[in-house]
């Protein structure tokens, strides 16, 4: 029997499947947004030497994380792999995972992440009474992934104006119907298809299906603030305001 990393106790062959199925869920949805939000971080013009210390970069490197969505897209990842059982989805379905996450991982790597992954911190850590169903008994926890992709429409609406090219092309890649659609609704495409896949896997409707109330945002606020090291990697100069503007759109997606 296998001892559960978080929960106390011994787990069953079910509950081992389970909480395989919600990892696969959450590097999945991790992998996704650690594309897009490389391929929107801030270029590297300046100094290495005053560089957050995360970024790391070539030229291309933040390019690169797109190619890591063309498995979400061609391979139908999502609704193959990670909807209606927690049996093991097709091989076929899996290896195109593994590729997603593994160029995710190269991409972020070099380039970054930013707001999405500094957010998401204050979201695990306050974390209140919520678990995934079926998730083993015994500690609240908002999965990684989950806490991630919760603020990402916001997020993406929100710096899609610093590179309306590029949040299109992701929104592309993700499979959104880009045809006849102008710079100024690469926000809403790429925030969009994200919230169609959110829906498609079951996760909560933003941060109030994990327990979170407009209440909790300056603390949310004041968790994320000294993620320097992540937040600076953003597009867009972001403070208090701005992330509280963040964490109240992200309380309900749909």
């Amino acid at each position: 029997m296998q001892q559960h990393p978080r929960c106390p106790g011994v787990l069953s062959g079910k509950e081992r499947k389970q909480y395989g199925a919600y990892q696969m869920f959450s590097v999945m949805l991790r992998s996704t947004l650690a594309a897009v939000e490389s391929a929107s971080s801030i270029s590297t013009a300046h100094s290495p030497a005053t560089s957050p210390s995360i970024e790391i970069e070539s030229a291309a490197d933040n390019l690169r994380p797109l190619l890591s969505t063309h498995p979400i897209t061609c391979g139908e990842v999502i609704p193959t792999g990670a909807s209606d059982s927690l049996d093991p989805p097709p091989d076929s379905s899996t290896e195109a995972d593994a590729m997603a996450a593994t160029f995710a991982g190269v991409g972020f790597g070099n380039a970054g992440v930013h707001l999405p992954h500094g957010m998401s911190y204050a979201v695990s850590g306050l974390v209140k009474e919520y678990a995934p169903d079926d998730y083993p008994a015994g500690k609240a926890i908002v999965p990684h992934g989950m806490a991630v992709i919760l603020n990402a429409p916001a997020v993406f609406r929100y710096t899609a104006s610093t590179n309306p090219e590029r949040h299109m092309r992701a929104a592309q890649l993700l499979g959104a119907d880009i045809a006849g659609a102008g710079p100024e609704d690469a926000g809403d495409l790429i925030a969009e298809r994200l919230i169609f896949i959110l829906r498609e896997i079951g996760v909560p409707n933003g941060l109030g299906g994990v327990g979170y109330t407009l209440d909790d945002v300056p603390a949310l606020v004041e968790g994320t603030l000294p993620q320097h090291r992540v937040t600076k990697l953003a597009p867009r100069p972001t403070g208090a305001e701005e992330l509280t503007v963040l964490f109240t759109d992200s309380m309900q997606l749909w």
